[in-house]
Protein backbone atom coordinates (compact mmCIF):
# COMPACT_ATOMS: atom_id res chain seq x y z
CA UNK A 1 0.00 0.00 0.00
CA UNK A 2 1.43 3.46 -1.17
CA UNK A 3 2.26 5.99 1.83
CA UNK A 4 -0.28 8.81 2.06
CA UNK A 5 2.08 11.11 0.03
CA UNK A 6 2.66 8.94 -2.72
CA UNK A 7 -1.26 8.79 -3.24
CA UNK A 8 -1.87 11.99 -2.93
CA UNK A 9 0.66 12.50 -6.07
CA UNK A 10 -1.00 9.57 -7.68
CA UNK A 11 -4.22 10.77 -6.87
CA UNK A 12 -3.72 14.28 -8.71
CA UNK A 13 -1.75 12.49 -11.51
CA UNK A 14 -5.34 10.56 -12.00
CA UNK A 15 -7.21 14.00 -12.07
CA UNK A 16 -5.26 15.66 -14.70
CA UNK A 17 -5.27 11.83 -17.03
CA UNK A 18 -9.31 11.74 -16.24
CA UNK A 19 -9.65 15.20 -17.91
CA UNK A 20 -6.96 14.03 -21.02
CA UNK A 21 -9.59 11.14 -21.42
CA UNK A 22 -12.97 13.65 -20.59
CA UNK A 23 -11.14 15.63 -23.69
CA UNK A 24 -10.44 12.77 -25.79
CA UNK A 25 -14.07 11.33 -25.50
CA UNK A 26 -15.13 14.73 -26.80
CA UNK A 27 -12.96 15.02 -29.63
CA UNK A 28 -14.28 11.61 -30.37
CA UNK A 29 -17.55 12.50 -29.90
CA UNK A 30 -17.56 15.51 -32.57
CA UNK A 31 -15.39 13.38 -35.08
CA UNK A 32 -18.00 10.73 -35.03
CA UNK A 33 -21.15 13.63 -35.48
CA UNK A 34 -18.75 15.60 -37.89
CA UNK A 35 -18.31 12.82 -40.05
CA UNK A 36 -21.24 9.95 -39.86
CA UNK A 37 -23.14 11.77 -42.53
CA UNK A 38 -20.53 11.46 -45.10
CA UNK A 39 -19.85 7.36 -43.67
CA UNK A 40 -23.44 6.68 -44.29
CA UNK A 41 -23.36 8.07 -48.03
CA UNK A 42 -20.32 6.57 -49.28
CA UNK A 43 -19.03 3.77 -47.17
CA UNK A 44 -22.15 2.32 -45.73
CA UNK A 45 -23.54 1.43 -49.20
CA UNK A 46 -20.32 0.18 -50.76
CA UNK A 47 -20.28 -3.87 -51.04
CA UNK A 48 -18.37 -5.08 -48.72
CA UNK A 49 -14.50 -5.95 -49.40
CA UNK A 50 -10.90 -5.56 -47.81
CA UNK A 51 -10.72 -1.78 -47.02
CA UNK A 52 -14.52 -1.24 -46.13
CA UNK A 53 -13.57 -4.22 -43.61
CA UNK A 54 -10.10 -2.25 -42.29
CA UNK A 55 -12.40 0.45 -42.15
CA UNK A 56 -14.89 -0.62 -39.76
CA UNK A 57 -12.07 -1.96 -37.43
CA UNK A 58 -10.44 1.16 -37.12
CA UNK A 59 -13.35 3.25 -37.01
CA UNK A 60 -16.09 1.51 -34.03
CA UNK A 61 -13.52 -0.52 -31.86
CA UNK A 62 -12.06 2.69 -30.35
CA UNK A 63 -15.38 3.29 -28.90
CA UNK A 64 -14.85 -0.48 -26.49
CA UNK A 65 -11.45 1.23 -25.86
CA UNK A 66 -12.52 4.83 -25.11
CA UNK A 67 -15.27 2.96 -22.48
CA UNK A 68 -12.90 0.54 -20.60
CA UNK A 69 -10.80 3.67 -20.39
CA UNK A 70 -13.19 5.61 -18.67
CA UNK A 71 -14.09 2.35 -16.51
CA UNK A 72 -11.05 1.56 -15.23
CA UNK A 73 -10.63 5.89 -14.03
CA UNK A 74 -14.04 5.60 -12.71
CA UNK A 75 -14.88 2.38 -10.96
CA UNK A 76 -13.88 1.01 -7.68
CA UNK A 77 -11.28 -1.56 -9.12
CA UNK A 78 -9.30 -4.60 -7.55
CA UNK A 79 -5.36 -4.55 -8.83
CA UNK A 80 -6.01 -7.70 -10.61
CA UNK A 81 -8.85 -6.24 -12.35
CA UNK A 82 -6.80 -2.97 -12.99
CA UNK A 83 -4.30 -5.49 -14.57
CA UNK A 84 -6.14 -7.52 -16.52
CA UNK A 85 -8.38 -4.12 -17.98
CA UNK A 86 -4.87 -1.98 -18.81
CA UNK A 87 -3.49 -5.46 -20.57
CA UNK A 88 -7.01 -5.26 -22.83
CA UNK A 89 -6.57 -1.70 -23.62
CA UNK A 90 -3.15 -1.85 -24.60
CA UNK A 91 -3.73 -4.82 -26.86
CA UNK A 92 -6.37 -3.56 -28.41
CA UNK A 93 -4.89 -0.04 -28.99
CA UNK A 94 -1.79 -2.33 -30.49
CA UNK A 95 -4.14 -4.63 -32.79
CA UNK A 96 -6.00 -0.90 -33.54
CA UNK A 97 -2.98 0.77 -34.62
CA UNK A 98 -1.52 -2.07 -36.86
CA UNK A 99 -4.67 -1.75 -38.64
CA UNK A 100 -4.47 1.84 -38.92
CA UNK A 101 -1.12 1.53 -39.87
CA UNK A 102 -2.85 -1.14 -42.90
CA UNK A 103 -4.58 1.36 -44.16
CA UNK A 104 -1.96 3.65 -44.61
CA UNK A 105 0.65 0.77 -46.41
CA UNK A 106 -2.75 -0.15 -48.69
CA UNK A 107 -3.09 3.62 -49.64
CA UNK A 108 0.43 3.69 -50.68
CA UNK A 109 0.49 1.02 -52.31
CA UNK A 110 -2.24 2.19 -54.64
CA UNK A 111 -0.51 5.50 -55.03
CA UNK A 112 2.33 3.58 -56.56
CA UNK A 113 -0.84 1.87 -58.86
CA UNK A 114 -0.55 -1.59 -56.89
CA UNK A 115 3.15 -2.28 -58.03
CA UNK A 116 3.76 -5.94 -56.78
CA UNK A 117 7.22 -4.75 -55.48
CA UNK A 118 5.93 -1.86 -53.24
CA UNK A 119 3.69 -3.99 -52.33
CA UNK A 120 6.22 -6.64 -50.69
CA UNK A 121 7.85 -3.91 -49.24
CA UNK A 122 4.92 -2.70 -47.43
CA UNK A 123 3.69 -5.89 -46.56
CA UNK A 124 7.68 -6.91 -45.37
CA UNK A 125 7.54 -3.86 -43.27
CA UNK A 126 4.65 -4.16 -41.41
CA UNK A 127 5.46 -7.31 -40.41
CA UNK A 128 8.96 -6.59 -39.52
CA UNK A 129 7.89 -3.54 -37.48
CA UNK A 130 4.59 -5.28 -35.37
CA UNK A 131 6.18 -8.77 -34.39
CA UNK A 132 9.18 -6.58 -32.00
CA UNK A 133 6.25 -3.86 -31.51
CA UNK A 134 4.17 -6.73 -30.07
CA UNK A 135 6.85 -8.40 -28.29
CA UNK A 136 7.40 -5.08 -26.19
CA UNK A 137 4.42 -3.92 -26.04
CA UNK A 138 3.25 -7.25 -24.48
CA UNK A 139 6.70 -6.63 -21.88
CA UNK A 140 5.28 -3.59 -20.89
CA UNK A 141 2.05 -4.66 -20.24
CA UNK A 142 3.07 -7.52 -18.17
CA UNK A 143 5.23 -5.44 -16.05
CA UNK A 144 2.85 -3.26 -14.42
CA UNK A 145 1.78 -4.23 -10.95
CA UNK A 146 -1.07 -2.22 -9.32
CA UNK A 147 -1.52 -0.87 -5.93
CA UNK A 148 -4.60 -0.97 -3.81
CA UNK A 149 -5.44 2.68 -2.25
CA UNK A 150 -5.72 3.98 1.21
CA UNK A 151 -9.42 4.02 1.10
CA UNK A 152 -11.08 0.66 -0.11
CA UNK A 153 -13.69 2.61 -2.01
CA UNK A 154 -11.28 4.72 -4.01
CA UNK A 155 -11.97 4.46 -7.89
CA UNK A 156 -9.49 4.24 -10.23
CA UNK A 157 -6.49 2.20 -11.09
CA UNK A 158 -3.19 2.85 -8.78
CA UNK A 159 0.36 1.72 -10.51
CA UNK A 160 3.05 0.82 -8.50
CA UNK A 161 5.62 -0.32 -10.52
CA UNK A 162 6.40 -1.14 -14.59
CA UNK A 163 8.12 -1.25 -17.08
CA UNK A 164 10.02 2.14 -19.53
CA UNK A 165 10.04 -0.30 -22.36
CA UNK A 166 6.19 0.71 -24.10
CA UNK A 167 8.68 4.15 -24.99
CA UNK A 168 9.98 1.42 -27.92
CA UNK A 169 6.48 0.39 -29.25
CA UNK A 170 5.85 4.55 -30.47
CA UNK A 171 9.80 4.55 -32.27
CA UNK A 172 8.77 1.62 -34.15
CA UNK A 173 5.39 3.31 -35.37
CA UNK A 174 7.46 6.15 -36.32
CA UNK A 175 9.77 4.06 -38.63
CA UNK A 176 6.98 2.00 -39.99
CA UNK A 177 5.44 6.17 -40.85
CA UNK A 178 8.42 7.52 -41.96
CA UNK A 179 9.06 4.81 -44.66
CA UNK A 180 5.39 5.08 -45.70
CA UNK A 181 5.87 8.84 -46.16
CA UNK A 182 9.12 8.39 -48.19
CA UNK A 183 7.23 5.97 -50.65
CA UNK A 184 4.47 8.65 -50.88
CA UNK A 185 6.74 11.62 -51.12
CA UNK A 186 9.09 9.88 -54.04
CA UNK A 187 5.72 8.94 -55.74
CA UNK A 188 4.57 12.27 -55.16
CA UNK A 189 6.82 13.54 -57.15
CA UNK A 190 6.74 11.74 -60.47
CA UNK A 191 2.73 12.89 -59.69
CA UNK A 192 2.98 16.43 -59.80
CA UNK A 193 5.66 16.60 -62.84
CA UNK A 194 3.01 15.15 -64.87
CA UNK A 195 -0.33 16.26 -63.33
CA UNK A 196 -1.82 19.32 -62.32
CA UNK A 197 -4.73 17.41 -60.89
CA UNK A 198 -6.15 19.19 -57.31
CA UNK A 199 -7.38 15.60 -56.48
CA UNK A 200 -3.68 14.12 -56.17
CA UNK A 201 -2.46 17.65 -54.58
CA UNK A 202 -4.88 17.03 -52.24
CA UNK A 203 -4.17 12.89 -51.82
CA UNK A 204 -0.08 13.69 -51.06
CA UNK A 205 -1.24 16.70 -48.84
CA UNK A 206 -3.64 14.80 -46.37
CA UNK A 207 -1.14 12.07 -46.71
CA UNK A 208 1.90 14.21 -45.42
CA UNK A 209 -0.43 16.16 -42.77
CA UNK A 210 -1.13 12.95 -41.30
CA UNK A 211 2.21 11.49 -41.52
CA UNK A 212 3.15 14.90 -39.23
CA UNK A 213 -0.23 14.27 -36.77
CA UNK A 214 1.10 11.16 -36.26
CA UNK A 215 4.19 11.47 -35.89
CA UNK A 216 3.89 14.51 -33.36
CA UNK A 217 1.83 12.05 -31.30
CA UNK A 218 4.55 9.50 -31.33
CA UNK A 219 7.29 12.18 -29.95
CA UNK A 220 5.04 13.04 -27.15
CA UNK A 221 4.04 9.62 -26.42
CA UNK A 222 7.72 8.95 -26.08
CA UNK A 223 8.44 11.61 -24.03
CA UNK A 224 6.19 11.32 -21.64
CA UNK A 225 7.42 7.79 -20.75
CA UNK A 226 10.52 8.80 -20.45
CA UNK A 227 10.45 11.38 -18.71
CA UNK A 228 7.36 10.81 -16.49
CA UNK A 229 7.50 9.43 -13.15
CA UNK A 230 8.23 5.94 -13.64
CA UNK A 231 4.86 4.90 -11.76
CA UNK A 232 3.34 7.49 -14.17
CA UNK A 233 4.12 7.27 -17.40
CA UNK A 234 2.08 4.69 -18.81
CA UNK A 235 -1.25 6.59 -17.58
CA UNK A 236 -0.32 9.16 -19.22
CA UNK A 237 0.62 7.53 -22.60
CA UNK A 238 -2.75 6.05 -22.57
CA UNK A 239 -4.37 9.47 -22.40
CA UNK A 240 -3.03 10.76 -25.71
CA UNK A 241 -4.71 9.21 -29.22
Amino acid sequence: MPSTASFETAALIKQNVTYLDMVAVAVLAYDYLLTIDREARLVWPVPWNFGKVLYFLTRYPVFAETFMVLYHQFAVLSPGECTGLFRAIGFGLGIGTLIAESILAVRTWVIWHRNIRIGYILLGSLILCWTPLFYFLKIALYSLVFTTPPHPETPGCFLAKQSRNLYIVFVIVMIFETLVLGLTLLKGVEHFRGTNSTLVSVLYRDGILNYIYLCILSIINVTVLLTAPVSHSPTYAHALP
